[in-house]
């Protein structure tokens, strides 16, 4: 009797184990899947540390019980998802390796310096590691607009290792190089925003971008629960919560590719060249150009403004206020 308790327990830890890397699989795929199509993909993406932990764990078991060819098993499903482990668990070598031409940039929730006794003390703190780790470039989000609290004097604790900055609503860019243009903006449907900067770093220009995105929602909503209903926050809107902050933080990754994608700006480009050609005149205002343009893409895509019947590939359509910042920025020679 009992070693048939013991045959069907291993039967059902390789079960087990096999689920386990079922699921890392599924994890796996769902990196790669918009949370916009759904609940349940935001959900098992958001599940993934607690599954490779429980993979990390067949896996010891099974080597203590020598068990190799099972071994196999939570090892695929750790290799699987390399690129999310190696992400997450990244080691400081015992030597310096940075080259002259390596750009150190850290980014921090600074969450309003509210984590010591005083924000300036924190400030102090924060800086001091800065320094200790040789960053070139900080990143702050949550960074402390109140009545009570002098930006300049928090900026300033930063000074000694970051002479250049750019504080903008909540988000703050510091820099041991100049500073020579930022852009603010918010995300829609939310108070997330992102600050970006061009900065001269030898004899080339390099954009950093600070991005605040939406998190999962569930510390907020469990604390209004208990504050309004005295209660805990029930599952379905927990989910619920999750689903919706998934979708709207998928909008505000969209919007940021739009930042970095070259097709983006190959296209605007090529909008810039035909206002200069047809429309600059004196006559028409900026908002006028910028609405015809808008209007014909919509019409009749990106073709309309090639010389040509057709327009090759590597272009993305471009928003009307990326068309405006486009115009925004142009001087003519």
């Amino acid at each position: 009797m009992g070693r048939k308790i013991a045959v069907l327990f291993d039967l059902l830890s390789v079960v087990t184990s096999g689920l386990l890397l079922a699921a890392a699989l599924l994890c796996r795929h769902a990196s790669d899947i918009s949370p916009e199509t759904g609940r349940f993909w935001a959900l098992l993406a958001l599940s993934m540390p607690g599954v490779l932990l429980l993979n990390l764990a067949a896996l010891f078991y099974w080597l203590l019980r020598r068990r190799w060819l099972v071994c196999l098993l939570p090892l695929a499903a750790l290799l699987s998802n390399g690129e999310y482990v190696a992400a997450m668990v990244q080691l400081h070598p015992a030597t310096d390796a940075r080259t002259r031409s390596d750009l150190r940039v850290a980014s921090l929730n600074a969450f309003n310096f509210n984590l010591g006794e005083s924000r300036y003390r924190t400030a102090h703190a924060v800086a001091g590691i800065m320094s200790r780790e040789r960053v070139d470039v900080l990143c702050l989000q949550e960074f402390p607009v109140f009545a009570d609290t002098s930006v300049d004097s928090l900026l300033g604790c930063f000074t000694p290792r970051f002479p250049y900055s750019v504080q903008d609503g909540w988000e703050a860019i510091l820099s041991r190089y100049p500073i020579v243009n930022h852009r603010y903006a918010c995300f829609a449907e939310s108070r997330n925003a992102y600050l970006w900067v061009d900065l001269v770093v030898g004899g080339d220009t390099v954009r950093v971008i600070s991005v605040h995105l939406r998190s999962t929602g569930i510390a907020s909503l469990r604390a209004r629960y208990r504050k309004e209903h005295d209660r805990e926050a029930p599952v379905e809107a927990l989910l619920g919560e999750v689903e919706r902050n998934s979708r709207l933080r998928a909008r505000q990754v969209h919007e940021l590719e739009q930042l970095i994608d070259s097709e983006q700006t190959a296209s605007l480009a090529l909008l810039l060249k035909y206002a200069c050609e047809h429309l600059i005149d004196g006559k028409r205002t900026l908002p006028e150009i910028v609405t015809y343009l808008d209007s014909q893409l919509k019409k009749q895509g990106l073709s309309f403004f090639s010389e040509g019947s057709y327009i090759s590939c590597g272009y993305a359509m471009p928003r009307i206020q990326e068309i405006y910042s486009c115009f925004n920025r142009y001087r003519r020679p």
